[in-house]
């Protein structure tokens, strides 16, 4: 272990009568692999014997710990830092499997979607019948499609809504976003 042989050459060197200067620089190097919390000044050299069998014990007691740390580490469930951000926001989201929701989902998309583009309803002429579109001349060359649905349940809203579950007049809440503004609109209260 590195700072166990910094160590034992801070050691010989006091042993030897060296100077503050030359133990100063092996100090640093010490505090650099093993940091100290000192605060905003910088960590003390290492100067007597006395310090050094107080750092060796202490690099002892840090070995003595890393087995139980290890052991407990391997216990704690392995959480992707996704989940643990999307928990805090007190989200469930779950990915719409395809069935009768997805199915649902796709019929009404396929039959609203095309009568808006960015909040205004865009028509274009084809032939004699009306058509509505999301497209404007010069973008005709792509379609849209639904690549992936999720559904997600925040806690609050849940018990604010229990009080209602049996009312039968809803309304669907469709949202298209970018992936960056994610966070924040599920961050908000509705």
């Amino acid at each position: 272990m590195q700072g166990m042989a910094i160590l034992r050459q801070i050691q010989a060197k006091i042993s030897n009568g060296a100077g503050p200067f030359s133990l100063l620089d092996l100090s640093s190097q010490f505090y650099t692999i093993i940091p100290h919390s000192c605060g905003t000044s910088a960590p003390p050299a290492i100067r007597n014997l006395e310090e050094v069998d107080a750092k060796v014990e202490l690099l002892l007691s840090l070995l003595d710990a890393v087995p139980k740390i290890k052991k407990e580490a391997s216990a704690l469930p392995v959480v992707n830092p996704l989940d643990h951000v999307y928990s805090a926001l007190n989200c469930s989201i779950r990915h719409l499997e395809p069935g009768p929701e997805l199915d649902m989902l796709h019929k009404l998309i396929v039959r609203v979607l095309p009568m808006f583009s960015h909040g205004m309803i865009v028509t274009t002429m084809s032939s004699q019948n009306r058509q509505a579109s999301t497209h404007g001349e010069t973008h005709q060359d792509y379609g849209m499609s639904i690549d992936v649905a999720y559904t997600v349940c925040r806690d609050e809203e849940t018990i604010r809504f229990e009080p209602h579950k049996h009312c039968t007049n809803r309304k669907l809440l469709f949202h298209g976003t970018r992936s960056c503004n994610l966070m924040g609109i599920l961050s908000q209260v509705f």
